[in-house]
């Protein structure tokens, strides 16, 4: 089990934990938990005639209606490359990238796993941010580390996550301008994972494409959006700048998986025709997510948990530093020791550690919409009975 990743695990330890009738409270998983939209679905069935091969560039209708729906003031995309989620984008690009590689932690699980895959461990550098920054990038802390890098003559590829898995936390405008400034000086390639954007409860946030648009790759998906993880439709859009580096995954994408799914591209351009019920879907979730959140925070106003209230998805990052003396009075001296504790007592969720964050921490993934408040209420009463 140990060899699984957090997610799978966490999904086991959920079943097993139901098949013997125990107490288990899910907050591990990180899929939309919320029901497929319909006329989605419709658009999908009507073509599931379409078997044939396509390119890593999908039907050219699709790559019209992803460029309409990437659209970005003052970016301009050339190509779109598509694939089987965008997770499987993030290791083609990984993999191909020919310098170091910045992740910003906490950072999604699977972007140092699949550094450890790939075997490129030592070309990754980690730009660690902290609860009293409120997670988010220090740019005067940034420009230095920028600056030692490039000392060495290196290129770099930074992945920023805004919205940020598995914090919640939203950048800034404001934000984004000042480190697309800094980001541009050592002249840095940018994936923007940016498949929470759609799903900011805050206006006050853009792609960093907009400040550094030569620079930037962007990337999403139909997993949060539309809440069809199992779809498996994902994309990078490239500008022509960029050209050397999308035809570098345009090669590996041909030789590794062909082409994502084609009933689903024909369904997305289909459903994307009139995008009025997509954002009708993004408003929704938004609206569910933001209420279960408020709902949340307001349960940990009453606690010592320190966190920062997430402006986006469902996902919030608790850092339980404040209980660390009585933690360890009960044997719990580390990330690893709180999280085990936690899983076998039924609350099930993702400890820091594998955010790349080694305080007394864990993501909390909002996705069980019957039971979240009586989870929250029942980590509250562990903590009170330390």
């Amino acid at each position: 089990m140990e060899k699984l990743s957090a997610t799978l695990r966490c999904q086991l330890l959920i079943e097993e934990r139901k098949k013997n009738n125990q107490i288990v409270y899910n907050f591990g998983l990180g899929a939309n938990p919320l029901e497929p939209n319909k006329k989605y679905l419709h658009s999908i069935s009507k073509f599931l005639n379409k078997n044939h091969y396509t390119s890593p560039f999908g039907i050219n209708s699709v790559q019209k209606t992803v460029k309409n729906l990437m659209f970005v003031e003052n970016y301009e995309i050339d190509k779109v490359l598509f694939g089987n989620g965008l997770k499987e984008m993030i290791y083609v690009l990984q993999s191909v990238f020919d310098g170091i590689i910045v992740h910003i932690t906490p950072a999604w699980v699977s972007y140092k796993g699949q550094m450890k895959i790939l075997n490129k461990l030592s070309l990754l550098r980690e730009f660690h941010t902290t609860f009293e920054e409120k997670y988010k990038i220090n740019p005067f802390k940034f420009d230095d580390f920028l600056s030692e890098i490039k000392n060495k003559n290196e290129k770099i590829l930074i992945i920023f996550n805004n919205p940020n898995n598995p914090t919640g936390v939203v950048y800034t405008e404001n934000e984004i301008k000042e480190l697309a400034k800094i980001i541009k000086k050592y002249n840095c390639t940018v994936l923007a994972d940016e498949i929470y954007l759609n799903l900011s409860y805050t206006k006050d946030t853009c792609s960093i494409a907009k400040y550094i648009p030569n620079n930037v790759i962007r990337g999403s998906s139909l997993s949060k959006d539309i809440g069809c993880g199992g779809h498996r439709l994902g994309w990078l859009t490239f500008p022509k700048s960029l050209e050397d580096l999308m035809y570098k995954c345009n090669n590996y994408i041909s030789s590794m998986f062909s082409c994502t799914t084609t009933p689903l591209q024909y369904g997305l351009v289909d459903f994307l025709y009139d995008k009025s019920e997509f954002n009708k879907i993004c408003l929704q979730t938004r609206k569910i997510f933001k209420g279960m959140i408020d709902n949340v925070c307001l349960l940990l106003e009453k606690t010592d948990i320190k966190y920062i209230k997430p402006k986006s998805a469902w996902y919030i990052f608790l850092d339980f530093e404040n209980y660390r003396s009585k933690l360890e009075n009960i044997g719990i001296k580390n990330n690893n020791d709180l999280n085990n504790y936690l899983l076998n007592k039924g609350f099930i969720s993702i400890d820091g550690n594998n955010f790349g964050h080694n305080t007394l921490s864990c993501r909390v993934s909002l996705v069980d919409l019957a039971e979240y408040e009586n989870g929250i209420k029942y980590l509250i009463k562990l903590l009170e009975e330390l």
